[in-house]
């Protein structure tokens, strides 16, 4: 009965089945069978040892192994024997340990687990962080972008307000061009009447060349006698034609014009009049 408890227990802590001696069996078979099954275990210890990571090195396997060796030799003594007392009290003393190892175990699991709760929740709270930080980045960007054109209109605004009070303002600007548009205007009209008249004046002119001419042809016909009696008095004395207005005398030796008027149509008598009017 005891050593079906402490095999039970054994298994429940270890996970390993450890085969009970029969009393039926003969001693020998049962020894091979136990040796057999200690090899097995031996065997399964070193693998799970290879395998897993217990506590600060190997002591827990070598405390379990140490612990199922006592049992297998605590199976094989005596009942009544003072000796298989004492092995079955270090035997519960050894089992004490593996149970507080067992719970030690139990209890880093549980930390273990409590703090990778603990880290998924950092986790869930730092990847929220870092999507509202990567959310404030790109709005803080999106600010920074807004604000660098702002500033760039601002130049352009003063660079133009610069540039605007170089220049006078509209209203007086128009005013003036308007009393220009009026005052050229005027002018071209001016000119225009001036144009008119100096095309009047000119045709005038004209038939006023045109009446002299024919009068100086008249005047040729009918002074040729006359010419040539002057030319011939204008040897013997001088001829007195003029007086001027203080009562002296102005005596011409030769007529100005020969007894005849000059050609109308000599430039050189128009060349000191003004047409322009």
């Amino acid at each position: 009965r005891r050593v079906g408890e402490m095999a039970s227990m054994l298994e429940s802590q270890t996970g390993t089945t450890v085969s009970q001696p029969a009393p039926s069996i003969e001693g020998s078979s049962f020894r091979e069978k136990m040796r057999l099954e200690l090899k097995e275990l031996q065997e399964q210890e070193i693998i799970r040892r290879r395998l897993l990571i217990d506590g600060d090195g190997t002591g827990d396997a070598r405390m379990m192994t140490k612990f199922t060796k006592s049992l297998i030799k605590w199976c094989f003594s005596e009942d009544n024997s003072p000796e298989s007392q004492l092995q079955y009290e270090r035997l519960l003393t050894s089992l004490a340990s593996v149970e507080q190892s067992a719970t030690k175990w139990d209890n880093i699991l549980q930390m273990n687990s409590l703090q990778i709760e603990h880290y998924d929740e950092i986790k869930s709270v730092t990847s929220e962080a870092v999507t509202d930080a990567e959310s404030a980045l790109a709005a803080a960007k999106s600010e920074l972008s807004r604000a660098r054109e702002v500033r760039n209109h601002g130049i352009q605004y003063h660079a133009l307000a610069k540039l605007i009070q170089e220049h006078p303002a509209r209203s007086p600007t128009a005013h003036k061009l308007d009393k220009l548009g009026s005052s050229l205007d005027k002018l071209k009209n001016t000119r225009n009447e001036l144009d008119d008249k100096l095309t009047l004046r000119k045709k005038q002119l004209h038939v006023l060349f045109t009446a002299l001419h024919q009068l100086q042809s008249s005047l040729e016909a009918d002074q040729v006698p006359e010419v040539e009696v002057q030319e011939e008095e204008a040897g013997a004395a001088p001829l007195v034609d003029l007086t001027e207005d203080s009562g002296n005398t102005v005596t011409i030796s030769r007529p100005r014009h020969n007894g005849r008027l000059g050609d109308l149509n000599d430039e050189s008598l128009y060349a000191d009049m003004d047409c322009s009017v």
